[in-house]
């Protein structure tokens, strides 16, 4: 009797194990539609990199990275909407006029002007740094709109010049830097 209670136990564990991995593949197909309806709904692509564990996010990048036509930074350009800033945060607009895109992430650097050369701003003691979990945005119609929020990364900032720097991914996965100056007032 007791073998078969040990084996029943097992096959449930078995079963139990199966079922949480059809669920967990049933999930990331989930996000996979999600992905595949944002390429098809609007003109960027967002994907969280550190939740979807598989490949059609790569996939989709992959595709607008390896164009056969090469990009130009000269052809993007970032600008402030509305012109407005505060000491929390911004918000950008990226156009980029290239025949395909550059790949663009969330992530972001701000510079201070002192003493008329730009130093860096170190992040707050308390700021852990999450490089998987940056979005990625893949721009179908060349334009990006992004509302930074720099208050977790630097807290707010004071007045004074500043300079934002944004990444964009190249063809060979390197980075190319574009930059926009602001004033907090």
């Amino acid at each position: 009797m007791k073998k078969y209670s040990i084996i029943i136990l097992i096959l449930i564990a078995f079963i139990i194990l199966i079922l949480m991995y059809e669920l967990k593949q049933n999930y990331f197909h989930a996000e996979e539609k999600n992905i595949l309806n944002e390429i098809n709904n609007s003109n960027i692509v967002i994907i969280n990199s550190s939740k979807i564990e598989n490949n059609s996010g790569k996939l989709a990048i992959d595709e607008l990275k390896h164009s056969e036509t090469e990009r130009d930074i000269s052809k993007v350009k970032m600008t402030i909407k509305d012109e407005e800033v505060t000491s929390e945060g911004i918000e950008i607009i990226i156009e980029d006029k290239n025949e395909t895109s550059y790949v663009y992430d969330s992530w972001f650097e701000i510079e201070k002007l002192e003493n008329n050369e730009w130093k860096k701003l170190q992040y707050r003691d308390d700021y852990v740094s999450d490089d998987i979990g940056y979005m990625i945005y893949v721009l179908k119609d060349g334009k990006l709109e992004e509302k930074i929020n720099w208050s977790k990364e630097y807290g707010f900032l004071d007045r004074g010049k500043y300079k934002l720097i944004k990444r964009c991914m190249d063809e060979d996965d390197s980075y190319t830097h574009i930059e926009i100056e602001f004033e907090i007032k």
